[in-house]
């Protein structure tokens, strides 16, 4: 286990090394458990890490340096924990999100030391794509799926080889059928002219024909990463196959990279067995999601009140999830006006109800809020819209969009877009039929290990903030805000979700219970439940 961690971030031990790690990890072995001493392991590498070392080799006094600076931070911990921390729940500022660059060299993320702005230079427009195939071709390069078998895929001996774009330039003939089944390539699907597909990868670009493609589950648009199988054929790779690559288990990523935080926000390593243990003793703890929840009709008002009347008469929510549209009618020039006293009179509504007065309200803005433009992330609302709320709401929080929730030891991400019906309409391949939309649409964001993997002037991102749209590693539960049918499923481990539109449905809205035991449990029950106001 030692020598694989420190591999998988690019880490070589010598024997000396080696050898004083053994022997603390023995010393603490008493005292510690397993899952203990692998953690303990990770907080030795993750202080490696951030040391920046010019070289990846690690002697025995650089090791015996980083130990003793862990001793005395306390890196010994007592098996037995007094009492557990009270349930943490951190909204994350994700303009404020580290961008990671995969280092092929030292196998490992490390932060982007350039500064992050809105508007960034022309550079980034380029460099957003390559980090996004860099970091799914060293996720599929890795994966047990892909060593073995892909799931689609033609293999003769249940072993695939990836074959490099610039690699099929100026292969003779023979060379570029590749064997019986074709040669294997990953590569970014892009639309570079008229009516002409390209796969484009880290080195180079090829023309694909997709008239005669087999595909699997999934939307398949441009802007998605995928594997295809074919021959390369008078300067054009004739795809027959054509799946998604092999995606990676949130426990998966998390063995590779250890301690690296991705998600943002504030998290302490030491802290997290005694946050499991407060998650899963507060087994009332639950989560109200709601999207298009438009404050300016009555009705909706309505079923707000009754929703907040029933919360309230146990134990109230951890917290509500409020998604857009807030108002009905998008834009104009009373729309400002109508956000403002919608949002004030929301305000008084939940300050009638003092059993909520612990309980988080969380704002996601949708599609067509008030902002500054449609472009991906979007900021909060605009505060000068909301002053009553955030006097009379002292937990009221206006988030982005995409919003990144840390909840004990649970990561959950929240995404206010319509789309299925975007993605499918995007489709250069036609989807599966016999499939349901919604888990198409899981599988294409998991297995893209992104948000909204469409081409920019279908969907436009900024550019220095396209990883905020990252999902690597997968995050323990994905909501999904959507105007379509509300859905619920899990895949590779993630509980996806949608909770419909509650203007239009009824007030229909889903109840998310963090306690209940993980989709991998032999004991797991549905951690999701619809529920709908008459």
């Amino acid at each position: 286990d030692i020598h694989r961690k420190f591999k998988a971030s690019g880490l070589f031990l010598r024997s000396g090394a080696s050898k004083a790690l053994n022997e603390t990890l023995l010393e603490f072995s008493v005292d510690l458990s397993h899952e203990q001493l692998l953690e303990s392991i990770d907080f030795v590498i993750k202080e490696l890490v951030d040391r920046h070392l010019e070289s990846n080799a690690i002697d025995e006094q650089l090791m015996q340096d980083v130990i003793h600076k862990l001793n005395q931070a306390g890196m010994r911990r007592e098996a037995a924990m007094d009492e557990p921390l009270e349930p943490r729940l951190e909204v994350v500022d994700i303009f404020q999100l580290p961008r990671m660059i995969y280092y092929p060299d030292r196998k490992a993320f490390l932060p982007d030391p350039r500064p992050s702005q809105l508007h960034a230079d022309a550079a980034f427009k380029t460099s957003r794509l390559r980090d996004r195939v860099s970091m799914v071709l060293q996720r599929t390069l890795r994966s047990r799926e892909f060593q073995q078998r892909i799931e689609g895929l033609s293999v003769d001996g249940g072993h695939v080889k990836l074959t490099p774009l610039d690699a099929l330039i100026g292969l003779t003939e023979q060379d570029a059928a590749g064997t019986d089944d074709g040669l294997l390539v990953l590569g970014m699907l892009s639309r570079l002219e008229e009516g002409k597909f390209y796969l484009e990868d880290l080195s180079c670009r090829v023309q694909v024909s997709l008239a005669k493609t087999v595909v699997c589950s999934g939307l398949f648009t441009e802007g998605c990463v995928v594997l295809a199988q074919g021959k390369y054929l008078d300067g054009i790779f004739h795809a027959a196959f054509v799946v998604f690559p092999p995606p990676e288990t949130r426990i998966d990523s998390r063995t590779y990279f250890g301690q690296t935080n991705f998600f943002g926000g504030e998290t302490n390593p030491k802290e997290q067995t005694q946050l499991q243990i407060a998650e899963k003793q507060n087994e009332n703890a639950m989560f109200v999601i709601a999207s298009d929840v438009w404050l300016d009709k009555p009705r909706v008002m309505a079923k707000l009140r009754t929703m907040f009347s029933g919360f309230s008469q146990g134990l109230p929510p951890v917290a509500f999830i409020l998604c857009g549209n807030f108002v009905s009618t998008p834009y104009g020039p009373t729309h400002p006006k109508v956000l403002t006293e919608s949002f004030d009179a929301l305000a008084d509504l939940i300050a009638e109800f003092p059993a909520l007065a612990e309980s988080h309200f969380i704002f996601v803005p949708g599609p067509q809020d008030i902002g500054p433009g449609n472009i991906l992330p979007r900021p909060p609302l605009p505060a000068m819209f909301l002053e009553r709320m955030l006097r009379r709401v002292p937990r009221a929080t206006f988030a982005s969009d995409p919003c990144r929730i840390r909840y004990c030891t649970q990561e959950i991400v929240v995404f206010r877009e319509d789309l299925v019906n975007k993605m499918r309409r995007n489709c250069v391949i036609p989807p599966v039929e016999d499939e349901a939309a919604s888990a198409q649409l899981v599988k294409t964001l998991v297995d893209q290990s992104h948000l909204c993997p469409l081409p920019e002037h279908v969907r436009p991102v900024y550019w220095n903030f396209d990883h905020t749209l990252w999902l690597f590693p997968l995050p323990d539960v994905l909501i999904l805000a959507d105007r379509f049918d509300g859905y619920k499923l899990t895949y590779e481990g993630c509980t996806a979700f949608n909770p419909g539109a509650f203007s239009v449905n009824d007030g229909g809205f889903q109840v998310y219970w963090p306690s209940r035991a993980a989709p991998s449990h032999p004991q797991f029950e549905s951690r999701v439940e619809f529920s709908k106001i008459d």
